[in-house]
């Protein structure tokens, strides 16, 4: 889970420093840096999982699809396309006007649950880093990793660590984390996995039927810088079926996170197939939402077809697709939801769109549920009332803790992003309103009553 972000020269962002909370909400006018802080943290997990070395050379990825109708019917239907995460340009599409280097920040938990050498190392994980960039590659990152332990209480007890620094005038570094009866030695790299493991040194007495699982607990700390950019799923803004069927392609994606809605229907499609206990998740919520449940149907082709399941045994299933914009978008929310492992977060975009009122509460409570059922972290865009509201009511009747909300308020102040935190109280209130919503609405009807005078 995320626990910090900061950006400086990123965009309209000259400095902005986000602390993050287990459900953090993004508000204000449009253009004024809300998408900046997700489109940061995805271009870190696309640089950090790139399929090449070279690609993990570089923060910012423009994907270049075949444009030559043999090479894409050779790639589609059956290959995904790679690394498509997402697409902002170039850096100097990116970086601040009138700056030559850009700085990321984050700060994390990874958390396991494997004993190791009769004591639960790494239980909770610490992870941290900031990365500069000029020229969309790294010029310079430091961070550090210690792991925390579970004690008798419940808190966590904080174990060994270490800390990095890595420039590109310099050479690679190591490090050594000295624990008992063996040392785990790290090295930083040039690339935005940050650091990698370099080897473990024995102790005298160390059991060798210990070595294959400190062997993997030092892969995941050296990996840990990457596993946290890694843990962020993306639920885009654009959502919807556009087809009545896709195609099948051998095997699912394990997640959805695909930067085109072409991709994303297929891979839904793919999932709610190949996946049944995915499928009844997904119906099962959407007649709680929706009144109407899916089913997804193979046609030849091979094609997958989604079928909306009605609640009336005399009424046939009709095709998903028309059941109308709102409820098209709702799979591309809660498959992905589905899909999250717990600890993990998910970076969900405008979740109000085509849908009504009433259906934003809803999805809203359902999401409060998910949240607490796998520990699951959402960073939550938005320009609703409704949502904002379902979330202060949840804190109002203590189902959700003012601890676990955090509103932040952003406007674009002459082309910088102004960001600030909106404090709550117990009773679910925000200290001075908030900011652009009632205001507007109230000035919207004294306008009306004077129209309403008048005539």
């Amino acid at each position: 889970m995320i626990t910090s972000v900061s950006l400086k020269n990123f965009k309209l962002h000259a400095e902005t420093e986000i602390k993050a909370a287990p459900i953090t909400v993004f508000i204000g006018p449009n253009n004024s840096g809300k998408s900046s802080i997700f489109q940061a943290l995805l271009s870190l997990r696309q640089a950090a999982e790139a399929y090449t070395d070279r690609d993990r050379e570089n923060l910012f990825q423009p994907i270049h699809r075949p444009i030559h109708p043999q090479q894409i019917a050779a790639i589609a239907p059956y290959l995904f396309p790679p690394n498509a995460l997402i697409d902002i340009g170039e850096f100097r599409d990116v970086v601040r006007h009138g700056e030559a280097e850009m700085q990321i920040g984050v700060n994390g938990t990874i958390l396991s649950q494997k004993p190791l050498y009769g004591r639960i190392y790494g239980r909770e994980v610490r992870v941290g880093f900031d990365i500069h960039a000029r020229n969309n590659r790294l010029v310079y990152h430091e961070g550090g990793i210690r792991f925390f332990a579970p004690v008798s209480d419940g808190s966590f007890h904080p174990g060994p660590g270490f800390n990095w620094k890595w420039a590109e005038t310099s050479s690679h570094a190591s490090y050594s984390l000295n624990l008992e009866k063996f040392t785990l030695n790290f090295k930083t790299t040039a690339d935005f996995n940050l650091i990698q493991c370099s080897g473990i040194a024995k102790s005298e007495g160390f059991p060798e039927e210990e070595s294959g699982r400190v062997a993997e607990f030092h892969r995941s700390l050296g990996n840990s810088p990457a596993l946290l950019v890694k843990s962020l799923h993306p639920i885009f803004p654009l959502r919807g079926f556009e087809e009545w069927g896709y195609p099948l392609p051998p095997a699912a994606p394990d997640n959805l996170d695909w930067l085109t809605l072409v991709d994303r229907g297929t891979a839904v499609a793919a999932k709610l197939k190949y996946d049944r206990d995915i499928e009844e998740q997904l119906s099962r919520w959407l007649t709680e939402l929706l009144g109407i449940g899916i089913r997804a149907e193979l046609l030849s082709g091979p094609r997958v077809v989604l079928r909306a399941r009605q609640p009336k045994e005399s009424v046939s299933d009709s095709l998903f697709l028309n059941e109308g914009t709102g409820a098209s978008q709702l799979p591309f929310i809660l498959v992905p939801i589905g899909l999250t492992p717990p600890n993990e977060t998910i970076l969900l975009s405008e979740p109000e769109a085509h849908l009504h009122p009433q259906a934003q509460s809803e999805l809203m409570r359902l999401l409060l549920k998910a949240r607490k059922d796998r520990n699951l972290q959402y960073f939550i865009e938005t320009h609703s009332e409704h949502i904002l509201h379902s979330l202060l009511h949840a804190v109002a009747k203590g189902d959700l803790e003012k601890s676990q909300l955090a509103i932040y308020y952003f406007e674009n102040d002459k082309g910088t992003a102004k960001v600030r935190p909106l404090k709550i109280d117990e009773r679910g209130g925000v200290e001075g309103g908030l900011p652009g919503f009632f205001e507007h609405s109230l000035t919207e009807l004294s306008e009306y009553l004077d129209v309403l005078k008048k005539t």
